[in-house]
């Protein structure tokens, strides 16, 4: 249950499921080991997180019903933002307090700042027996991604094609690029009508993906940095592809990725 102080500023949880929570977050730290969380107040804690070049951006919320033994009727007032150096060592902080008892929690000491926008101080982890104070960096160390700014980036419109990418084929890709020097990854739509084809090609290999695919514009392709596929979950994704980038929406999950194309091919 969640409760909050207007005095003291403090937002309380109860963890329900500790392995939702850790999971979530580790999908950013192959991003970036620092992490912007946003409480936000549609009751879901989101994460936009984003290479130093913005090459590669990837996104994504959890419903607090999923984490914390939290009420849906209940409404997270503000958003507020939660800066977190180092997010192993928060992980590893929830981990051991959730082990000990099944009744570990969260403080959240947040303040608002001369933006009127809401930032966490501190959060203790604790239980019954064990407390851990994590201070939070400032919201200001962190370059924040807006909501607009987002719906351009994931945006999908005016796509050339899109597909299906399951577990095995991420592996198979994965697998065949592991031996390769070369850096780059041509998709390639190849065919016409209703008779497609799509291929993923390096400098020394052609493998055929079998992958229902959705084509607006044929022989279309588009050239990605491989070093890219490390961060993708190992979840299914549809997959769109335009001039400029590729955009992956998780099946399994509310994340998305995207990365920006290959001017050239220099594996060529």
């Amino acid at each position: 249950m969640a409760k909050a102080s207007q005095s003291n500023y403090k937002l309380t949880f109860c963890i329900a499921n500790s392995t939702n929570f850790t999971d979530f977050l580790k999908k950013f730290i192959v991003v970036d080991t620092n992490a912007l969380l946003e409480l936000k107040t549609d009751n879901t804690i989101g994460i936009k997180s984003f290479t130093a070049s913005r090459t590669a951006v990837k996104m994504g919320s959890l419903r607090l019903e999923d984490i914390f033994d939290f009420d849906s009727s209940q409404t997270i007032e503000k958003n507020i933002k939660i800066g977190i150096y180092f997010v192993e060592t928060f992980i590893k902080m929830i981990n051991i307090v959730s082990e000990e008892t099944n009744d570990a929690y969260l403080d959240i000491f947040y303040e608002s700042d001369a933006d009127g926008e809401f930032s966490a101080r501190s959060i203790d982890v604790y239980n019954n027996s064990l407390k851990y104070n994590f201070i939070c960096a400032q919201k200001n160390l962190f370059k924040y991604m807006s909501d607009d700014i987002v719906k351009t980036v994931f945006n999908t419109d005016n796509n050339k094609f899109e597909f299906e990418l399951d577990t095995v084929n991420l592996k198979k890709i994965e697998l065949i690029t592991s031996v390769e020097k070369g850096t780059n990854i041509e998709i390639k739509l190849v065919g016409d009508q209703d008779d497609y084809e799509l291929f993923f090609i390096t400098k020394n290999s052609k493998w055929k993906c079998h992958s229902e695919v959705t084509v607006n514009e044929p022989d279309s392709s588009i050239v990605i940095n491989k070093e890219h596929l490390k961060y993708i979950d190992k979840e299914k994704y549809k997959v769109f592809v335009n001039d400029s980038k590729i955009v992956l929406e998780s099946q399994d999950s509310d994340s998305f990725v995207t990365f920006g194309a290959n001017a050239t091919n220099d594996d060529e």
